[in-house]
């Protein structure tokens, strides 16, 4: 029994050992260029010792000995990526984020074809993104953020019809988001804020139907916000902010109705707030300020029991604040700070935690929570006088007066002080020497002589 056992074992280890070298000597031509090249770049960095094998770490095979995953990320890593990469033309998982990669992306990326996730995020890479990026029809993840790419995102990007989220923020990318983008039908997450793009949104972005993240913030995009991004309905969150975006917020926002997070601020939208924002129940944030938006605050914002955080301010809304207000979670944060609002600011506003609303044109008096920071300065309810800017002022005024009156009382007195001491140190002076007083006669002129 026992030596039935131990040929059993041993048959185990070497069929092992079998398999482990079939695997090395699978590595075709290609395949052992492309990991010599970068044996010689990081080799010693990964500990790459010897030829190249499938043991290497940050390396996993098939089961016919080609490379399907390489992981070299969060090594330092410095240097270039190889054009040879493209040799690895099994690779499915490619991850060299988190390092310190320089220059520019191979063409050859595009032979990679059987790719499913790429990541080179968080890195030093620059130039433009490859045009051949288009050949990898199976992509599903593809990270390009917190780089120093440039140049215009290629109409190929289109061709990737698998990809579920999508990466190209904190760049320096130029130029306008291609119509191509609309062919990406499967995208979930789509982040390209932080880089220079501009011209306007593409009416294709309605194709997206399975998106649930939007952020083009912080680039230069202008024109309207498109009708057809009501189509969007899995949105959650939808980032527009720091444009240069004009027109109206759409009426049709209200078909969003997964929408948690809605930022149009920093534009130059106009135009009102839409009555049918109200009813995005599931929105915790509606950030809109900074933009030249008018009229009232609508009354349906008091329905979003969800929000958390309300931004109106630096407009040109005007109106009261409407009672609906008060409906909204007492957590929720109030920026309305900055317009042309009217009326009484209500008691009510003392349940919440954190306002901001000066700069208005609200009438006298406030409630005894406000303070100058939250509520600014009320005007009189009598043809708008100002009366707590002019108060304030006048007593600003009346401060310098006094200190200036006292300033001068004090230097007055000082002068006085001093020439009553120094008629004292004249009078001293004189009484010590023998030259007598003489009044209106000089000290030189000879006396009379007596008779």
């Amino acid at each position: 029994m026992r030596c039935c056992t131990l040929v059993l074992l041993t048959t185990l280890v070497m069929l092992l050992l079998f398999t482990s070298v079939s695997r090395v000597q699978a590595l075709d031509t290609g395949e052992v260029e492309a990991l010599s090249d970068m044996q010689a770049e990081w080799g010693q960095q990964l500990g790459w010792m010897g030829a190249p094998n499938c043991t290497w770490y940050g390396l996993e095979c098939n089961v016919e000995g080609h490379v399907t995953r390489l992981d070299l990320s969060f090594n330092q890593l410095s240097g270039s990526i190889p054009d040879s990469i493209g040799n690895l033309h099994l690779l499915q998982n490619f991850y060299l984020n988190s390092n310190q990669l320089s220059g520019s992306i191979p063409d050859s990326i595009g032979n990679l074809q059987n790719l499913t996730n790429l990541d080179l995020s968080f890195n030093q890479l620059s130039g433009s993104i490859p045009d051949s990026i288009g050949n990898l029809h199976l992509l599903q993840n593809f990270y390009l953020e917190s780089n120093q790419l440039s140049g215009s995102i290629p109409d190929s990007i289109g061709n990737l019809h698998l990809l579920q989220n999508f990466y190209l923020s904190h760049n320096q990318l130029s130029g306008s988001i291609p119509n191509s983008i609309g062919g990406l039908l499967s995208l979930q997450f789509l982040s390209f804020f932080i880089n220079q793009l501009s011209g306007v949104i593409p009416d294709s972005i309605g194709n997206l139907q399975n998106l649930t993240n939007l952020d083009l913030s912080y680039n230069q995009l202008s024109g309207v916000i498109p009708d057809s991004i009501d189509k969007l309905q899995s949105l959650r969150d939808l980032d527009f902010s720091n444009n240069q975006l004009s027109g109206v917020i759409p009426d049709s926002i209200d078909k969003l109705q997964s929408l948690q997070d809605l930022d149009f601020s920093s534009n130059q939208l106009s135009g009102a707030i839409p009555d049918s924002v109200g009813s995005v129940k599931s929105l915790k944030l509606l950030s809109i300020g900074y933009n030249q938006l008018s009229g009232v605050i609508p009354v349906s914002i008091g329905s979003l029991q969800a929000l958390e955080f309300l931004n109106v301010a630096y407009n040109r809304l005007s109106g009261p604040i409407p009672d609906s207000i008060n409906s909204l979670p007492k957590s929720t944060t109030l920026y309305l700070n900055h317009n042309q609002l009217t009326g009484l600011i209500p008691l009510w506003i003392c349940n919440f935690t954190d306002y901001v609303m000066g700069h208005n044109q609200f009438s006298c008096p406030f409630p005894n929570c406000c303070t100058i920071n939250s509520c600014g300065v009320c005007v009189s309810s009598n043809n708008g006088f100002p009366y707590a800017v002019v108060f304030g002022s006048l007593a600003v005024v009346v401060g310098i007066v006094l200190i200036a009156a006292l300033a001068y009382l004090l230097i007055r007195r000082c002068q006085q002080g001093k020439k009553k001491r120094d008629v004292q140190s004249i009078n001293q002076n004189s009484n010590a020497t023998d030259i007598p007083y003489m009044s209106g006669r000089d000290v030189n002129e000879t006396a009379p002589l007596l008779a």
